[in-house]
């Protein structure tokens, strides 16, 4: 495996999106999310010199930091892969050649689907090893976004106890460096994420609030040149909770619904 940090259109404070180049019988381009000419040239070199004709690229998810070289690429003869729900998604910017299903192998790496920071957001687990390319269901510089409608709290959750029963030894995350201490970095962002949902439930049970509103009131810890993020964040938190029965919108306000 060999990871490529390329330039990429992501959010701050990363800058870069790694370009994962792996497999056995053929080479697995994973993520190529550059639009700088030179990272371009960077990447193809670092194909050209591995499997070039035996090449075909991976998309963890449809973000543009993640897939803005998936169409350069495949007009250079790449086959693209990537979940269903992603190849109907970027299917005006991306020609997918071949779909790909939770559980599924592709050369030594099964397919996981870990929907809720985008609709079908995909991992790969590396049989052998064990080891986890996760796409952006983790970081290891800034925080994941959760944006509805294309992200969902609720799945991302899921998504992270899923991978935390993989007991993966270790995660090779879109942004920043390998994440060695699994269980516990898993553990730390869905406790995160649950001491936020309780910050948002009890701001919404005081009287009803805008989701602007909430993050005012909850993200004073956050940059306010991040709020418009985290207001992403905040509409996700209320969707869950709205779903759970916990929180009632009126089409302006939230409000916590009283129990007992």
């Amino acid at each position: 495996m060999r990871t490529l940090p390329l330039r990429s259109p992501t959010l701050p404070p990363a800058t870069h999106t790694n370009c994962y180049l792996l497999g056995h019988s053929r080479l697995l381009v994973v993520d190529p999310g550059c639009v700088d000419l030179d990272e371009q040239q960077r990447l193809l070199a670092a194909i050209d010199g591995l499997h070039p004709e035996r090449a075909a690229v991976v998309l963890t998810h449809r973000h543009r930091d993640h897939i803005a070289f998936a169409r350069g690429l495949a007009e250079r003869g790449l086959e693209v892969y990537a979940h269903r729900e992603c190849a109907r998604l970027i299917a005006n910017e991306v020609n997918v050649t071949a779909t790909l299903e939770d559980g599924e192998v592709l050369d030594g790496f099964e397919v996981i689907h870990t929907p809720g920071h985008a609709r079908g957001h995909i991992c790969l687990r590396q049989q052998q090893t064990g080891a986890l390319l996760c796409g952006d269901l983790m970081a290891s510089v800034g925080t994941v976004v959760i944006n509805p409608p294309d992200g969902d709290m609720g799945d991302y959750l899921e998504s992270l106890r899923r991978i935390r029963s993989l007991s993966a030894p270790v995660i090779f995350p879109a942004h920043g460096p390998p994440i060695e201490d699994v269980v516990s970095h898993i553990d730390a962002t869905i406790a995160h994420r649950l001491s936020r949902e309780l910050q948002i439930l009890a701001a919404v049970a005081r009287e009803g609030l805008s989701s602007f509103d909430v993050v005012e009131r909850v993200y004073t810890d956050v940059p306010r040149h991040l709020w418009p993020l985290a207001e992403g964040s905040v509409r996700a938190h209320l969707a869950k909770l709205i779903d759970e029965g916990r929180v009632s919108f009126d089409g302006r306000r939230y409000r916590a619904i009283e129990v007992g």
